[in-house]
């Protein structure tokens, strides 16, 4: 049963308000995936009420529905790419002036996020929980920005439509047909919906040949879960990899050497687009093809990585 003592705070305004009083039946750990279905479901409603199934979708058409006055592009401090602020009649919304269009589209859809955690009823939009840990509502108002920019319905119905299988191509085409980011994008598909079954991860090359991995864009489908991708691929006094990394646990990674060949090759021909940036490795009985494309052409310091299972009539 749920222990409320155990809960953050806005949680439980979230169960409330979208549960009701039946939220204490629940398991604490189902709690959250159901409070995120009652409110997906409320905003893919509104989403086709507001607008079409065909993307890009734009979050302005909740601004009535979550009490938003107006948006204001302002110069924020680098700190911040948006503000949610309460005033009388609802909310205003201040986003970056400086910063590139999908960034812009995220903010916006993330500071509606933040709505789900006041009570709009009063004339001045108003908290009546203690904020307790930051990011339990960062990383919920992410989510909401994810349903918004990207709804599931829509997502499922573009992917079997135009059969974009998992690869760097289809990504590239899917951020550009939603007007988002490749990272929010990943994020959706794999992490959340588990709509690709792949792993997505970003690297950064330093000039003295160094390969670092972001491990904060790493997106894991469900088939690789267990896999574990070094931190440090390779060190500026060690060109190959080392046997010492590990993968998963107390485990020496096999897949190492692929990945440095892979990213090391995407870094020699991301200036000729007729070199192929896909190569194959055999692990665990199964045959893998590993796609790395530099993320920025102009500076070379960015590389995406995309793994997946080869099926036998592949």
């Amino acid at each position: 049963m749920f222990k409320s003592k155990s809960s953050d705070p806005s949680i439980e305004w979230l169960a409330r308000s979208w549960i009701g009083s039946t939220y204490t039946l629940l398991d604490r750990r189902d709690l959250l995936p159901a409070i995120r279905r009652q409110i997906t479901e409320y905003l893919e409603q509104k989403l086709v009420l507001y607008h079409s199934d065909k993307p890009p979708f734009y979050p302005e058409n909740l601004f009535k529905d979550r009490k938003i006055i107006k948006k204001i592009e302002d110069n924020l401090s680098s700190s911040h790419s948006g503000l949610l602020i309460p005033v009388r009649g609802g909310f205003l919304i201040k986003i970056r002036s400086d910063e590139p269009n999908t960034r812009k589209r995220f903010s916006i859809a993330h500071e509606i996020g933040h709505t789900f955690f006041f009570d709009l009823n009063p004339e001045i939009p108003t908290r009546i929980f203690n904020r307790t840990r930051y990011w339990v509502e960062e990383d919920f108002a992410n989510f909401i920005a994810g349903v918004i920019l990207l709804p599931e319905s829509s997502l499922r119905k573009t992917l079997l439509k135009e059969e974009f299988s998992p690869s760097l191509e289809s990504l590239a085409q899917l951020a550009q047909l939603y007007t988002v980011s490749q990272d929010v994008l990943c994020r959706r598909l794999v992490k959340q919906l588990h709509l690709w079954d792949c792993l997505l991860f970003k690297s950064v090359i330093e000039s003295d040949g160094t390969i670092k991995t972001d491990s904060s864009s790493v997106s894991k489908g469900t088939s690789y879960e267990s896999w574990t991708i070094p931190k440090l691929l390779v060190n500026k006094n060690q060109k190959a990899p080392s046997s010492s990394l590990p993968f998963g646990k107390n485990r020496i990674n096999p897949i190492q050497s692929f990945l440095v060949s892979a990213i090391t090759k995407a870094t020699s021909n991301s200036r000729d687009e007729k070199k192929k940036d896909c190569s194959e490795f055999h692990y665990g009985g199964n045959t893998y093809s590993i796609q790395s494309r530099i993320a920025m052409k102009r500076k070379l310091s960015s590389c995406i990585s995309l793994i997946r299972r080869k099926l036998p009539s592949s």
